[in-house]
């Protein structure tokens, strides 16, 4: 008998290139929100030289803490899951 090839989703290191591929977007999606968080803090710099109210301010400065937060949050959450299922997927290759 011939033996069949296997397809790529059956190799091995077919999880930890999809692992890779996950911390790829999920870096570029981090980057991209922390972008805009810092692109906030600039407009805040200049809007206080500009004189605008400090409650304004204030409340625009606790916005951008508010998007770094959430966006380390979800980054850490998602790459820990992106190990889980890796894991899970080569777990399941060697049984």
């Amino acid at each position: 008998m011939t033996k069949k090839p296997r397809q790529f989703s059956e190799q091995w290191w077919w999880p930890l290139y999809l692992f890779f591929i996950e911390l790829l977007v999920g870096a570029s999606l981090f980057v991209f929100y922390t972008l805009i968080a810092v692109g906030l803090n600039l407009f805040i710099k200049f809007l206080d030289v500009q004189g605008i109210n400090p409650i304004i301010l204030n409340g625009l400065s606790g916005l951008e803490y508010l998007i770094f937060a959430i966006n380390i949050s979800l980054f850490l959450s998602y790459i820990i899951r992106s190990i889980f299922n890796a894991y899970r997927q080569l777990w399941r290759e060697k049984s």
